[in-house]
C-alpha cells in the first residue's frame, strides 16, 4: 500500500505596526519589538523604527504615526533624533515663541526681557518676564523704578511699598532697611534763580558727585556726609528726572556761607547731573550755621567801624566848611 504525504507550506504573520523585527526564521511573536519613545513604525512587517526629527520628541512608545512626534513647544529645543523630551533653551532674561526649535540659542527668536525685568531658563512668553527687586511694573511691560521713600524687595508684578512715616529712601531700594529716619530737607518751592536754568549746565561741567546713592546712606549713618535730598516738584519729569541733592563741602561749591552743591539724578543714565551751588539755586532754606554767624558779626564790626570813621570824617568836615567860608 502506497502512502501519499502531503506537505503543508508555513505562512510568516508580520509583526504588527508600532513594532520591528530583524530576525530571520523566528517562530513566535516575542522576537516583535516595541519602538521604543522617539520612534515609531507606520506599517506591519517592519524590520526597523523610524526616528522622530530634530525640534520634535515623543514619550509614547509603540507609536504607530508620524503624529506621535511632537513639535517641541516655546521655550524648549531639542538638537537630536529620536528625543523624548525638549530641553529649556535661551538665557535667562529671555524667551521665545518659536516651537520646533532645534538649538539652544538663536539671537533671532531669543528675546531680551524689557529693561529691568528678568526670567529664568526656558521662558515662552514676554509675560514671564518680571520686574526685578527695587522696580515695578505688569510682567511683560515695562519696569519703573520704585520712587524714593519706597521700596520692593521681591521679583514680580507686585507694586513698591512706602517706607514707614519719617524714613525716606533712595529711588530702587529693595528692602525695608534702605529705609532710614533722615531730617526733611527744607526744599524752596520757588524756580532757580538766573542764571541757571537747567542741570547738567556746561559751566559744571566738570562737577562729578563722588558717592553713589549707597554711599551717600552710609555716610548719613555715620555723620561723615552731610547732605539733603529732594523731589523737583514743578520741574519734575516722571522717569527720568525726579530727584535732587545737595551735599556739603562739595568741591564745586565756593560759597563762603553756603557750602551745598546740588546735583540731579538720572533715572535714564543712572548718574547725577550737576545743576548748580545751592547759594544761587536756593533749593535749601539752611539755618545759620556757627561760622556764618562769625562771619556776619565780622562783618557787622567792620561796617560799624566803616561808618564811625564816616562819621569822624564827616564831623571834621562840618567844622572844617565855616572856617573855609569865613576866608
Amino acid at each position: 500500500m502506497m502512502v501519499v504525504t502531503q506537505s503543508v507550506e508555513a505562512t510568516c504573520t508580520p509583526c504588527p505596526a508600532g513594532t520591528f523585527s530583524g530576525a530571520t526564521g523566528a517562530n513566535t511573536s516575542t522576537t516583535c519589538t516595541v519602538c521604543a519613545a522617539g520612534k515609531y513604525s507606520l506599517y506591519n512587517g517592519s524590520t526597523s523604527c523610524s526616528e522622530c526629527q530634530v525640534g520634535t520628541f515623543s514619550s509614547e512608545t509603540q507609536a504607530t504615526s508620524m503624529d506621535s512626534c511632537i513639535f517641541c513647544a516655546a521655550g524648549t529645543f531639542s538638537k537630536v533624533t529620536s528625543a523624548t523630551s525638549c530641553l529649556p533653551r535661551c538665557g535667562q532674561d529671555m524667551y521665545s515663541t518659536k516651537t520646533g526649535a532645534t538649538t539652544f540659542f538663536d539671537e533671532t527668536d531669543c528675546l531680551d526681557c524689557p529693561e529691568h525685568s528678568t526670567s529664568v531658563v526656558g521662558s515662552r512668553n514676554a509675560t514671564n518676564c518680571s520686574c526685578i527687586a527695587g522696580h515695578s511694573g505688569p510682567n511683560g511691560g515695562s519696569c519703573i523704578p520704585c520712587p524714593a521713600g519706597s521700596f520692593k524687595a521681591d521679583t514680580g508684578s507686585a507694586g513698591c511699598t512706602q517706607c514707614a512715616h519719617g524714613k525716606r529712601s533712595t529711588t530702587r531700594s529693595v528692602d525695608k532697611d534702605d529705609c532710614v529716619t533722615m531730617q526733611a530737607p527744607m526744599v524752596s518751592e520757588v524756580c532757580p534763580k538766573a542764571p541757571i536754568q537747567n542741570w547738567d549746565d556746561p559751566r559744571f561741567r566738570r562737577c562729578k558727585l563722588s558717592w553713589a546713592w549707597e554711599e551717600l546712606y552710609d555716610g548719613y549713618r555715620n555723620h561723615s556726609i552731610t547732605w539733603y535730598h529732594g523731589s523737583l516738584h514743578t520741574r519734575r519729569v516722571t522717569g527720568k528726572f525726579e530727584n535732587c541733592v545737595c551735599v556739603k563741602d562739595d568741591p564745586c561749591s565756593t560759597d563762603l556761607t553756603d557750602a551745598f552743591f546740588c546735583y540731579v539724578w538720572s533715572i535714564r543714565d543712572s548718574a547725577f547731573l550737576p545743576w548748580g551751588p545751592n547759594s544761587v539755586l536756593k533749593l535749601l532754606h539752611l539755618p545759620m550755621t556757627q561760622d556764618e554767624v562769625l562771619h556776619l558779626r565780622a562783618e557787622i564790626k567792620r561796617m560799624a567801624s566803616d561808618l564811625r570813621d564816616m562819621t569822624a570824617l564827616l564831623a571834621n568836615l562840618t567844622a572844617t566848611v565855616p572856617a573855609l567860608a569865613e576866608k
